[in-house]
C-alpha cells in the first residue's frame, strides 16, 4: 500500500489487499483499486435479503460512499435474511439501519438515504443524485425486469455501469448480471431475446398451492448472490477493467451446477443499438 493511505487503512485492508494481488499484477495495482473503491459512489436500489448481504460485503471490502433506497421498515421476518437485521431495531427504516451500519464501520462514510421505492414514473437522478459511479439493482417490487429497464436506459444515457442482482422464489443463487454501456447486453436486449426465447413456454403452477406460510429463499442462498455480486463489482474496478459476462447464471444448490446462458447486444435493440460509438466505461 502507497504511503498516502492513513494507517487506519493499512491496518484495516491488510487482507484485501492480499486478496486483490490474485486480481492485479502488482502491489501498487492492488492499492490503486483499493483507492477506486474507496472513493467510489454506490446507489443500491434495495436493502433487503440480497441487497444487505451486498452492502455488506462491499463495506467490508472497502466502499464507503453510498446512497441508499428502500421504502420499507425492518420486520420480523427479516431476522432470517436481512444481514443487518438487529431486533432493537425493528420497525425502524431499513436504510436508516443501512446508514448506521456503514457509519460504523467506513473509515470516512458517506451515505445519502432514500426511504421511497423505485416506480416506473419516478425520476432517476432525482431519486439517487447525478454523481454515482455505479447503480446495483436488487428492487424487486413492482418487478425487477421492469425497475432495470428502467434503470438501464438511465445507465446507458450517463455512461454507468448497472449491476442487476438479487432474486426470487428459486432464483435465489442468481449470479447477477452487469451491465456496461457500449460492452454488454442492456435490459432492453433481455427483454427482447426472452420475448423470442419463451414464446412457446407455459407457466405451471407451483406444488404447494398454499404459500402464506412459506419462508423464502435459505440465507446460504442469498450471501452466495451477493458474494458473487460483489466479486463482480472488484473485477470491474480492477485495472484491466474486468470480465464482463455476456450472460445470466445461477448456481443450482441441489447438484453444484451452475446454470447460464449467453446473450449477446441486439443491434436493432431502440436503447442500446447505436451505442456502438460509446467508449468502454473507464473506472
Amino acid at each position: 500500500m502507497d504511503d498516502s493511505f492513513p494507517p487506519q487503512s493499512v491496518a484495516r485492508f491488510s487482507r484485501q489487499l492480499n486478496f486483490f494481488l490474485d486480481i492485479e499484477e502488482s502491489a501498487s495495482a492492488a492499492s490503486a483499486l483499493l483507492r477506486r473503491i474507496m472513493e467510489c459512489k454506490i446507489a443500491l436500489i434495495g436493502v433487503g435479503a440480497v441487497g444487505s448481504w451486498i452492502l455488506k460485503e462491499l463495506v467490508q471490502i472497502g466502499f464507503q460512499r453510498f446512497v441508499l433506497v428502500d421504502p420499507k421498515q425492518l420486520t420480523p421476518a427479516d431476522r432470517v435474511r436481512n444481514a443487518l437485521f438487529d431486533h432493537n431495531l425493528l420497525g425502524k427504516p431499513k436504510v436508516t439501519v443501512a446508514a448506521q451500519y456503514i457509519n460504523s464501520q467506513a473509515i470516512d462514510p458517506e451515505t445519502h438515504i432514500q426511504q421511497r421505492p423505485l416506480d416506473l414514473d419516478t425520476d432517476v437522478e432525482a431519486l439517487i443524485g447525478p454523481d454515482v459511479d455505479l447503480i446495483i439493482n436488487t428492487a424487486d417490487e413492482p418487478y425487477i425486469g421492469a425497475t432495470s429497464i428502467k434503470l438501464s436506459r438511465y445507465c446507458i444515457k450517463k455512461d454507468l455501469p448497472l449491476l442487476v442482482a438479487g432474486g426470487f422464489d428459486a432464483h435465489l443463487g442468481s449470479l447477477s448480471e452487469l451491465i456496461v454501456p457500449g460492452r454488454t447486453p442492456c435490459s432492453d436486449c433481455y427483454a427482447i431475446y426472452f420475448e423470442k426465447a419463451l414464446q412457446d413456454w407455459k407457466p405451471i403452477s407451483h406444488p404447494v398451492a398454499d404459500r402464506r406460510r412459506g419462508f423464502g429463499g435459505l440465507p446460504s442462498m442469498t450471501t452466495f448472490a451477493a458474494s458473487a455480486a460483489v466479486l463482480k463489482i472488484v473485477r470491474l474496478y480492477s485495472e484491466k477493467g474486468g470480465d464482463v459476462e455476456k450472460g445470466r447464471g445461477e448456481f443450482l444448490f441441489d447438484n453444484y451446477h451452475i446454470d447460464s446462458f449467453k446473450v449477446e447486444r441486439n443491434s436493432d435493440c431502440p436503447t442500446c443499438g447505436d451505442s456502438k460509438t460509446l467508449q468502454p466505461h473507464e473506472n
